[in-house]
């Protein structure tokens, strides 16, 4: 991992920085969902890792890196104005297990994301992909080339979202499986909705 921000991090603000060819696995005190392999395999492949972290990140570049790019766990990051790109799928055998790292530009499990005006282009996998926590702000970004979804969402997206383009992705659209528990309105979006999986609950 390229830089680990930790639970007790505070001020955690990036501005003109680049950070390349990181993602060197790193251990953690708790799995990465990101990572494919059994609950125990407590390893992460990240650029930056956010664990129940705050971080600011604009004007900067993520890139060449294995695995995710920005990978928020429970924590909170406001992306903006950055350039995202070339994280690379694979995986590593450590000890007797093999943890399987997707490249994506940003995964946030159970967060709050804010992600506006950036370039996310040319990843292995999915370009933002975000399950649980808060509604997602996806907003001005330019999807490219990314070899799965331009991205995929667990949950609604916010009211902020939109204005997104997308080209040369494996899907141009926006993956969503959701439960909607009231009357609910998705943002108006450039991009199509791909709709996965949605569960109407019965008193909605």
């Amino acid at each position: 991992t390229g830089i680990y921000f930790s639970p007790t991090s505070t001020g955690n603000v990036l501005d003109n920085v680049i950070v390349q060819y990181a993602g060197e696995t790193y251990r953690l005190s708790h799995y990465d969902p990101a990572v494919s392999g059994p609950s125990t395999y407590y390893q992460t492949f990240s650029s930056l890792y956010l664990d129940l972290a705050s971080v600011s990140l604009s004007n900067s570049a993520i890139a060449h890196g294995h695995g995710v790019g920005i990978n928020v766990y429970q924590g909170t990051a406001t992306i903006t104005g950055n350039g995202i790109s070339d994280l690379q799928s694979g995986s590593q055998v450590i000890a007797t297990y093999t943890g399987a790292y997707r490249g994506y530009g940003v995964y946030s499990y159970v967060a709050s994301v804010n992600v506006t005006g950036n370039v996310i282009a040319d990843n292995g996998y999915i370009g933002v992909y975000a399950v649980g926590g808060s509604s997602p702000t996806l907003a001005n970004n330019a999807f490219t080339n990314n070899a799965g979804y331009a991205a995929y969402l667990g949950t609604s997206p916010s009211a902020s979202s939109g204005n997104n383009t997308a080209s040369g992705n494996g899907i141009n659209g926006i993956g969503i499986v959701t439960t909607v528990a009231t009357n609910t309105t998705w943002p108006y979006s450039n991009l199509p909705y791909v709709i996965n999986g949605v569960t109407v609950n019965q008193s909605t």
